[in-house]
Formats: C-alpha cells, structure tokens, sequence
C-alpha cells in the first residue's frame, strides 16, 4: 500500500506491518484519552461556550482515538484502493475517511451525554479539521516510519529451550545435573544444590551430547566434569561437588574421547 501526502512524503507499508502497529497501540491509554475528551466535549451543549484552553485538553486527550481512526482510516482506505484500482492512496481520501471515523466514533457518544444537533455535529467536524490535518501529517513524518522500522528490523533468534534431563513425569535443567547413579531399583540424582532419590532405572537415561553413561551404575555429565583421576590403572571422574565416578573399562575409550573435545571447544 502506498499513500502519497501532500507535502510530497510517500509511505509505504502493508497491511500486516499496519494491523502490527495497530495492535502495539495502548488500549489503555486510548480509553483514557476516550472519557477525557468526551468528558470535556460533553460537558457543554454548544461549541461556541468551549473555551480555548478546554479546546486544546480536548484535543490532546483525543489524540490516541485519533491515532486508532487514522490507523483505521488507512485500512479502509487500502480497501477503497482495491475496488477503485487506485495505485496509491492520495492524502485527501485519508483525511477524509480518518474525520469521518473520529466524528461518527465521538460525537454520538457525546451527544448522547449531552444532546447537540446536526449542525453542531458538522461545526465540531470542520472546527477541527485542521487540528485533524496537522496531527495526521506529524504521526505520518515522524512517528509511523519509526514504528514500520521497528517491525522491519530484523528479530533476534529465540533462544533455545534449555535442555533438560527427564525421568518420568519429573525433568531437571541439564546444566544443574552433575551425575546420576543407580541404586538398586533407584537413581540418585546429584545436582549443584541438592542430592535427590527418584524410583527409575539407569537404562531409562539416553546418550546425549551433553552426557552418557561411563559405567553400568553411573551417568554423568560431562561438562560437570572438574578432573579426571588415574589410580593403578582405574580411571574415575571427579565431578563439581567432589563426588567421584568410576569409568568402566568398556567405556574408557570413550570418555578419554568426549573429554578431550570437550577440552577443545572450553574458552
């Protein structure tokens, strides 16, 4: 979609960029804005007896309502676009689609709290026409290109989910396991805070890249690795907390291999 502004400023954007920021808007703030502006609007039955500074508070607490119907605006504009084979949309057809969306989404309210005529309703329009014109052109300059390259800029990855080491129906973050050691129909789960019994069998435990088993009875993790102890030909791996795991001899070779790329690819 392309809108084409009278002071030669061309936009570019399309419909899901538009919904995007139509979505960021704060509702919040815009409901606030909503009771402020028909709190004051409201509060007299003709225009005339408004006076200045309450036309300047009406305005500025109708900005965000304005802000959602000029949004608004360009949505129906691009439909208007669509079935008129329009190439871009002219500033004109935006300002008065967005005055029309503001009239009929206020004034109704307004009158319903505090009756005016149709002509009041038209005077209200035209008073602020230009008030309309001035906010749209500066939303456009200045604050709708900031948040069409806030979108457009490219998002960082999401983060992996960390992986975990799972038992059953319980799991626990794999970098807080040290090791896992059978006991008979049990698995003592040794993490860096707590020692914890859970009814399992050590088969249930996979070969992962961060671990395996090095021993019928033992798991381990090997980035929770401190040192490795040679004693008369045994090979055993002591873990951060100081507990020592033996390796058995079947799977020496193995654990010699993963530890020294793991010595590799540590800072």
């Amino acid at each position: 979609m392309t809108v084409v502004f009278v002071n030669g400023m061309t936009l570019q954007f399309t419909l899901d960029e538009l919904f995007s920021v139509f979505r960021r808007l704060p509702s919040l703030l815009t409901a606030l804005g909503f009771v402020a502006a028909l709190a004051t609007f409201s509060a007299y039955s003709d225009l005339r007896e408004i006076l200045w500074y309450k036309q300047v508070f009406f305005w500025i607490s109708g900005i965000p309502v304005f802000v959602y119907c000029f949004l608004a605006g360009l949505i129906l504009c691009d439909h208007i676009r669509r079935s008129t084979g329009l190439r871009a949309v002219p500033e004109p057809l935006v300002m008065l689609v967005t005055a029309l969306l503001v009239t009929f989404t206020m004034v109704p309210v307004a009158c319903a709290i505090a009756p005016i005529g149709l002509a009041d309703m038209g005077r209200y329009t035209l008073y602020n026409f230009f008030l309309w014109e001035v906010g749209m052109l500066l939303y456009a300059s200045f604050v709708l290109p900031r948040e069409l390259a806030r979108l457009r800029a490219p998002q960082p990855a999401p983060a992996a989910p960390a992986a975990r080491l799972t038992l059953g129906a319980r799991s626990w973050l794999l970098d807080d396991v040290l090791c896992v050691s059978a006991q008979d129909h049990y698995l003592n789960i040794r993490s860096r805070t707590e020692t914890e019994l859970v009814l399992g069998r050590l088969t249930d435990l996979e070969d992962t890249p961060a671990g395996s088993r090095v021993h019928r009875s033992h798991w381990v993790n090997f980035a929770a690795v401190r040192e490795l102890q040679k004693s008369d030909g045994k090979l055993a791996l002591v873990m951060l907390d100081g507990f020592e795991v033996p390796v058995s001899r079947a799977n020496r070779s193995a654990v010699l291999a993963r530890l020294a790329r793991l010595a590799k690819t540590s800072p």
